[in-house]
């Protein structure tokens, strides 16, 4: 009678399961009422590579479907990429992602800016075409007659780390391996910006994080978002040279990367705040204030 309940029971489960399966499979027509009403909420001022009246068709042949109960948090998910469709622009050098829709002064060619590239890969790594982030990277660490565009290194970088999550969403290795040696020379660019303790430092400002209570934008103090951006781009590297044979490098990089999170764990971690801190070059001391950027020790 126990084994009979069992069967009974396993089979019941599966019969489940099926029908749960079959209730996960969202349909992209449902959703498109969003991108109706996100177009008609604007008159379009600026049009680049995708203009609103193709985004629908654009979003159903390359975005992850997202459902909720809570209406207003399935909206902001379509939102997102109604919104992140239209910084991509065209350019005579192929795709190119841009921050701003209107021209910024500080903005390299194409209107580009370094300071969200990593979030960019991080959004872009979802979608099913890929061009437009092996183009876009191309064009950072190549498009400069074979070198870095000139404003690169204008922010801080978390592009090989970013790089190799994307890698581990769609296995592009070859792609990977190919820019390695571009992406180890930005690593190395990073160098000059560096305490004699091992500690990266950087301006509020080329954080992407304007004016702080703890710096400023000429300030050169030891920050949580730099250190942790570092570390992420040294294990990164790490496994790149694994994945290429190299195992010296990868001992090499995985060295750097236990270094300066050692660095960031004795350095930067305040007792008294139980929280990572901006560690100041006028006198040694932590800020002793808690900023939105000591989170960021733990993405990495």
């Amino acid at each position: 009678m126990k084994r009979l309940f069992l069967v009974i029971s396993v089979l019941m489960a599966a019969v489940s399961l099926q029908a749960e399966s079959k209730a996960k499979v969202l349909k992209a027509s449902d959703y498109k009422h969003y991108v109706e009403y996100f177009n008609r909420m604007e008159d379009e001022p600026i049009v680049q590579a995708i203009p609103n009246a193709e985004a629908w068709n654009w979003m159903e042949k390359n975005i992850p479907l997202f459902t909720c109960p809570q209406d207003n948090f399935e909206e902001m998910w379509y939102f997102r990429w109604w919104s992140l469709r239209k910084g991509l622009q065209l350019t005579p050098q192929g795709y190119v992602v841009n921050e701003f829709l209107v021209k910024r002064s500080y903005a390299d060619k194409y209107n580009m800016i370094a300071c969200a590239v990593g979030h960019h890969i991080n959004e872009l790594r979802w979608i099913q075409d890929q061009s437009y982030i092996d183009q876009y990277l191309h064009i950072w660490l190549r498009g400069n007659e074979g070198k870095p565009m000139n404003r690169l290194m204008k922010f801080s970088s978390w592009i090989p780390a970013a790089l190799y999550d994307r890698y581990l969403v769609h296995q592009d290795k070859d792609y990977l391996m190919d820019l390695l040696p571009d992406l180890e020379a930005h690593y190395q660019a990073w160098d000059i910006q560096r305490w004699p303790e091992g500690l990266y430092w950087q301006g509020d400002v080329q954080d992407g994080m304007e004016e702080s209570i703890s710096g400023g934008r000429r300030i050169k103090n030891a920050r949580p978002t730099i250190n942790s951006y570092m570390y992420g781009n040294a294990v990164a590297l790490s496994e790149m040279f694994k994945m290429a044979g190299n195992t010296e490098k990868a001992a090499l990089y995985q060295a750097k990367a236990d270094t300066l999170r050692q660095l960031v764990q004795t350095r930067l971690w305040s007792e008294d705040q139980a929280f990572f801190e901006t560690r100041r070059i006028k006198d040694g001391e932590l800020a002793q204030v808690r900023e939105a950027i000591g989170y960021i020790p733990w993405i990495f």
